[in-house]
């Protein structure tokens, strides 16, 4: 179950929180990560890299930074336009690690069910809201998961942006991601080709920023009715037919 995993880790000048996520990170983490991949939304080029140089573990990673911003989405397409392992551990700036095989498990998961696009790591009573089916599964290795509900509020399908692992194949199956808008949209989608989330039963990640929450202000923009579910299945139709 040796699969080269690319780390890629969306930032906008938390650094003090990036630093508490990587530190937790790489003290719990046990599996090589093949190449590290930050990309920073803001213009603070040289503050982040304070931050990742304090790190040896680090050593060789690749810097975008954003100089007008991207906003997140946009940011997440370009991080993974450089990706070039089958796998890619997705983080964020502001979680901590709680504890060590989490890539191990979610991998374990992932590599037995392909129609499985993504295995959260929070813990079970904390995922802001969405439902979870009570059948637990195990792996041939013997991790414990369940499955995430599918339409809560008729949007969230069990796709998510948290840290988690996930493949670049289904990433490139659903397309960019700004171009499907926001993480609910392409939540539709993959739930469109029957993709479903899983979740570890021991959590593995808490989250720290909930007191400083980015306001991806290129969606903020956007018209509120572009969230409505007609939008949403408009997308869905126009997706599927470029495909025929």
């Amino acid at each position: 179950m040796n699969h080269p995993i690319t780390f890629v880790l969306t930032s906008c000048d938390r650094h003090d929180l990036l630093e508490l996520t990587l530190q937790s990170f790489i003290e719990n983490n046990q599996y090589p990560i093949a190449q590290y991949i930050f990309i920073e939304d803001s213009p603070k080029e040289n503050s982040i890299r304070n931050v990742l140089d304090k790190f040896p573990e680090l050593k060789g990673y690749r810097l975008i930074v954003n100089n007008p911003k991207l906003g997140q989405m946009r940011s997440i397409d370009l991080a993974y336009s450089y990706v070039e392992t089958e796998y890619i551990f997705h983080c964020e700036d502001d979680w901590k690690f709680l504890r060590s095989n989490f890539i191990e498990e979610s991998l374990s998961i992932l590599e037995e069910n392909k129609n499985i696009m993504t295995v959260w790591l929070r813990e079970q009573s904390d995922t802001n809201g969405h439902p979870i089916e009570k059948t637990t599964f195990s792996t041939k290795t013997g991790v414990d998961y369940k499955l995430m509900a599918t339409n809560y509020l008729r949007v969230w399908h069990g796709f998510t942006l948290n840290p988690g692992l996930r493949r670049l194949s289904d990433y490139k199956k659903v397309g960019l991601f700004y171009t499907n808008g926001h993480e609910g949209e392409a939540s539709v989608i993959f739930h469109s080709l029957n993709f479903r989330g899983a979740i570890l039963n021991k959590g593995a990640i808490e989250h720290e920023g909930w007191s400083r929450h980015i306001q991806d202000t290129v969606h903020l923009n956007r018209d509120k009715t572009q969230l409505r579910i007609k939008s949403f299945f408009r997308k869905v139709k126009k997706f599927f037919s470029k495909r025929h």
